[in-house]
């Protein structure tokens, strides 16, 4: 979402992207133009699009259950390492991305706080992890694939996660 305001004189624009809220005043000085830019954070919502390649119109459903205290941004990826979607979802939140085409994916997650939506990463606490096991998603005339992972630890899970360096790491971009 973008909002843009413009004055002839004062020019002001403002523009919201979902994550931050940033104000650029340009001011006629008589000797040029002089600018005060004032930037205020604001959080993302649960289900934020940050990244997505392609349509999903598929059966598949994946929900994402984030017990952290930290913020999430969850990848889902083709197993030959092109990323399809990529969902924001809060600390403590959950989240389903549905249309998931069939196939094998894996699932990449970054955590951490103050999302850079410009640099498509947060800013403090960052890790960068993916799941072992890949997601297979098959569709049959009467059935469909529907997974729901976890974030944080559960009594009983069997998920075990690893973390990626930077370069392995999808592009968000």
């Amino acid at each position: 979402m973008a909002v843009y305001e413009t004055r002839r004189y004062g020019h002001t624009r403002s523009v919201n992207d979902a994550c931050c809220l940033i104000r650029l005043e340009l001011t006629d000085t008589g000797n040029g133009l002089a600018a005060n830019r004032q930037i205020e954070l604001l959080p993302v919502a649960t289900g934020t699009v940050i990244h997505e390649v392609g349509s999903r119109n598929g059966e598949g459903e994946l929900r994402i259950e984030n017990g952290l205290d930290l913020d999430a941004v969850a990848v889902l990826s083709r197993i030959d390492g092109a990323s399809v979607v990529a969902i924001y979802v809060l600390n403590h939140g959950n989240f389903t991305i549905t249309g998931i085409q069939d196939g094998t994916y894996e699932l990449y997650f970054t955590l951490g706080e103050d999302w850079d939506s410009e640099r498509t990463r947060f800013t403090r606490r960052r890790s960068l992890s993916r799941f072992d096991d890949p997601f297979g998603f098959t569709t049959t005339a009467t059935t469909y694939t529907a997974w729901t992972v976890t974030l944080h630890p559960v009594e009983g899970g069997t998920a075990e996660t690893e973390p990626v360096p930077e370069d392995e790491f999808p592009d968000l971009k």
